[in-house]
């Protein structure tokens, strides 16, 4: 890997670049002259195949010449930051009020280089956004400070230091803690677990984890940012008790860098391939873990009371419920039979609280959802949900949607408790390319309410890599990463999906 680099000039390298707008509009439309509703059939004919739940972009930006693997929004402002292949990162910011369906040319507010290598994670810091965080398969880590003199329809930032502590970055997760504020999580391809705070003139360590033995592949904060969540290519499962809250409490001992620690030794815990996805429910008490076959993991995780999370207190119940001890493993489930990419639990129902529900997407294209009030039984699980593609990222819109992004280039909508149950709930798998009628139809009575097309699709090349959602009164907004250099701006009004822009 490349040593580190010195700082550049931050004059010389947060300037934006201006785009071409015929440019734009040839990329956005992809190599074909298809619309982008219609598809070929096997002997190449061009068949228009109509699909009446898909919607086009609104906007687009492309001033990235190669994949976008990463994808952040602020916390507070409709800004979003891209991190590329081509070793760079943006800034821009999204469209004012409602814009009609179209192809809206978005420019870039800045342009963040010194990485020389794919920029593969990135995110803004809680609660504020203060600090835009870079990070890629060079090791590096890059830190930037919003300029307090900068406005809100114009923020800019301003690099503070850069720091190679790993040969590279898998991910880049903020932590959500109130207490501790500008504080996040990465993990490194050597296994290791860094976790830092950030400051006007420097990054801070705070802790450094060393038990995983393989890269790390993926993690997760819980909802109170006080536990970490990791796991690895080899199997294991760490929960780190990143600011002693637990141990604290008496939930762990004082001294384990761990409040859990499994791993592929104990044959009840091992995934023969390894884990790629986890997620911690946001009743925080439950981990999932997703690996190679399929299969998924449910193990308890110590419960902290609120008060160590800055939140306000909850009265106690007058009947005890039993908790289980941290560590044990509740329930080994089946996604199918392909790598579990995503993991997403759905927040808490506003009425119904019992309601709940765990989603998981697969590398040959289909999800499960699983009923946590039912004993984690099946629900309903769609075949072909995303053609024969990996279900690459899954995200709860309130407690009624899931929304999915896959390798075939295509965002979905799904009525979680809408759609035919399990039995009847089985899509037909695409022919190779697109979605038919026939098959939107079947995905239907699975749950499907809205299909956003724009991507070119065809898996590697022109999937879906990441995407965020804005929430706001009137409309929902999704904005993606794509394989094809694109992000794609998609806009629903209230009543498809229950969200909006910040």
């Amino acid at each position: 890997m490349a040593s580190l680099n010195p700082p550049a000039d931050p004059e010389e390298e947060d300037v934006p670049e201006a785009l071409d707008a015929d440019e734009a509009a040839e990329e956005i439309t992809g190599d074909s002259d298809v619309d982008m509703d219609s598809d070929a059939d096997e002997d190449g004919n061009d068949d228009l195949i109509s699909d009446p739940l898909a919607k086009q972009p609104i906007a687009h930006f492309d001033s990235h010449n190669d994949s976008i693997y990463s994808i952040a929004q602020h916390p507070t402002i409709p800004l979003i930051a891209t991190g590329s292949g081509d070793h760079t990162a943006y800034t821009f910011l999204l469209p004012k009020g409602s814009t009609p369906q179209g192809s809206e040319l978005l420019e870039p507010l800045q342009k963040f280089t010194g990485h020389t290598d794919s920029v593969t994670a990135l995110g803004f810091t809680y609660p504020s956004g203060s600090y835009l965080l870079t990070a890629g398969l060079d090791g590096q880590l890059r830190s930037y400070h919003l300029d307090p003199s900068s406005t809100t329809t114009a923020p800019q930032y301003t690099l503070i230091t850069s720091t190679t502590e790993v040969p590279e970055i898998n991910f880049l997760l903020p932590s959500p803690s109130p207490a501790h504020p500008d504080t996040f999580a990465l993990g490194a391809s050597d296994g290791s677990v860094w976790v830092y705070s950030c400051t006007p003139s420097s990054l801070d360590i705070q802790q450094a984890y060393y038990l995983h033995t393989a890269p790390v592949t993926a993690g997760a904060w819980s909802a109170d940012g006080l536990l970490l969540a990791t796991v690895c290519e080899e199997g294991s499962l760490y929960v780190w008790d990143v600011f002693s809250e637990a141990a604290a409490q008496g939930l762990v001992s004082s001294g384990g860098q761990a409040a859990v620690a499994l791993t592929a030794a104990d044959a009840r815990f091992a995934v023969d391939g390894g884990l790629y996805s986890v997620a911690i429910a946001p009743t925080q008490d439950i981990v999932a873990v997703g690996g190679a076959g399929g299969v998924i993991k449910l193990v308890s995780i110590p419960r902290l009371s609120s008060a160590a999370s800055g939140g306000p207190s909850k009265p106690k119940s007058k009947s005890k419920q039993k908790t289980p001890p941290a560590g044990q493993i509740l329930h080994t489930l089946s996604g199918g039979l392909s790598s579990i990419e995503t993991l997403a639990f759905s927040p808490p129902h506003p009425n119904l609280p019992a309601r709940r529900l765990l989603a998981s997407g697969s590398a040959d294209g289909s999800l499960c959802l699983f009923d946590a009030s039912q004993n984690f039984s099946l629900r309903r699980r769609v075949t072909g949900a995303h053609e024969e593609e990996a279900v690459v990222q899954l995200k709860f819109e309130g407690s009624e949607k899931l929304v999915s992004a896959g390798m075939d280039g295509v965002l979905r909508v799904w009525d979680l408790w809408g759609g035919t149950p399990t039995a009847a709930s089985t899509a037909a798998t695409a022919t190779a390319g697109g979605v038919g009628t026939a098959v939107v139809g079947e995905l239907e009575k699975s749950g499907l309410v809205r299909t956003y097309r724009g991507h070119r699709g065809d898996g590697e090349g022109g999937g879906i890599l990441a995407f965020v959602l804005l929430k706001g009164e009137r409309v929902t907004r999704a904005v993606t990463a794509g394989d094809d250099g694109l992000a794609l701006v998609f806009e629903e009004a209230e009543g498809v999906v229950d969200a909006g822009e910040t």
